[in-house]
């Protein structure tokens, strides 16, 4: 099957993308959150990094490689993390009254068609189950750690992708949100940052239930930096974030944040849930999550069952999300909550087949350079927000 890269920009309800096309998963902003403005954005005008990004260039960092493959398949050493954390403030201030729970977007174990192969996915890998976070628990951990990020793009265009916290002030979400990757016509790689964004935790049908904070420092790999392409296993970023506006305090303080997975992340099989903000269930109002085994398909990304499709790009694939009380003294072979392995990246734009890739955070046998995108970014933080914002590897 012929797989080519789209930008994504449906500008209407009609457009319709071959069902043959593989895009990476940044849609055009919806009507919810609009960008700050007024009061609002006074309220940050201090800090002019606050509402044009820093620009950090991945080609500071030490080059990406990828290893050869092992003859017997994926590296299969034992991920290492780094915790996440509850919130520490408890009130969530200008929280406001969500609507009514809505039915869940699917019945269990919805599938698609295999276009590796012939005939449906059940019983395969690519077999899942897709469904509405509840919308009164979308504001608690650990969900509330994921939200929207907006963003205008190198072209000026308003969009958003989904995205999750992983320290009081970082965030991790698909690199195609923060860069165009690779040159593009009329835009050259250096000019392909987006030009500001801004993260909103928790969104719900356009309410922010902790506010929201701009972006001040990005950071992608090497690997999307240079060459842009999607089913490489490198289409991950990091974003620095300011103040929550209008308070002095980190906006993760108020959510909580993810752990994150550092090292041989990408495994041959791993149980993992994908959260949110595809613009083909609920417009994109809800966020919604996605149950399913990810397999590693050629060394380079998760792949996996799915019927989310843009609006998705960014959200974390989280390692045994939520919490569990367990009687039993075996209590399993991992059992770790609450990490963050991956990113979604890209999908098949179709009805017929229900597949995404995700990018693991660490790429195939450690080659993102994962821990040194994260210092970047905490290094930024700690200029911002002191010394206690995050710990360097």
């Amino acid at each position: 099957m012929t797989r080519s890269r789209i930008v994504a920009t449906v500008t209407s309800a009609a457009a319709v993308v071959a069902i043959s096309s593989v895009a990476a998963f940044a849609v055009p902003a919806k009507s919810l959150a609009p960008a700050p403005a007024g009061a609002d954005r006074a309220a940050v005008a201090a800090d002019a990094a606050l509402s044009q990004p820093a620009e950090q260039l991945a080609t500071s960092l030490p080059k990406s490689v990828f290893a050869a493959p092992d003859a017997v398949g994926s590296v299969l050493k034992s991920p290492k993390m780094v915790d996440g954390a509850r919130p520490t403030i408890s009130a969530a201030l200008d929280l406001k009254a969500g609507p009514k729970r809505l039915p869940d977007v699917s019945a269990p174990e919805n599938y698609g068609q295999n276009p590796f192969g012939s005939g449906t996915n059940q019983n395969t890998i690519y077999h899942y189950t897709d469904m509405l976070v509840p919308t009164n628990a979308t504001a608690a951990y650990p969900f509330s750690t994921t939200g929207v990020f907006h963003f205008t793009n190198a072209a000026g265009q308003n969009k958003y992708c989904s995205a999750s916290l992983i320290s009081k002030s970082i965030i991790i979400t698909a690199g195609h949100c923060v860069h165009q990757g690779g040159d593009k016509p009329g835009i050259g790689r250096a000019s392909g940052w987006i030009r500001s964004g801004y993260f909103v935790p928790a969104e719900q049908n356009g309410t922010m239930p902790y506010g929201y904070a701009w972006a001040t420092k990005l950071t992608t790999t090497v690997g999307w930096y240079n060459e842009g392409a999607i089913m490489k296993g490198y289409d991950v970023a990091m974003v620095t974030l300011g103040k929550r506006v209008g308070t002095a305090n980190e906006i993760g303080a108020y959510t909580g944040w993810m752990g994150l997975c550092y090292s041989y992340c990408l495994q041959s099989y791993w149980e993992l849930t994908g959260l949110g903000y595809p613009g083909n269930y609920y417009s994109g109002a809800y966020m919604t999550m996605g149950m399913h085994l990810e397999t590693n398909r050629n060394n380079t990304d998760y792949y996996y069952g799915s019927g989310m499709q843009g609006g998705s790009s960014g959200g974390p694939h989280v390692a045994n999300l939520g919490y569990l009380s367990d009687s039993t003294t075996n209590k399993g072979l991992w059992t770790a909550r609450n990490y963050v392995f991956g990113v979604t990246s890209w999908g098949y734009i179709s009805d017929v087949y229900k597949i995404q890739g995700a990018s693991s955070t660490t790429g195939y046998n450690n080659s993102n350079n994962i821990t040194g995108l994260f210092n970047v970014v905490c290094n930024s933080a700690k200029a911002q927000h002191g010394a206690a914002s995050c710990n360097t590897f």
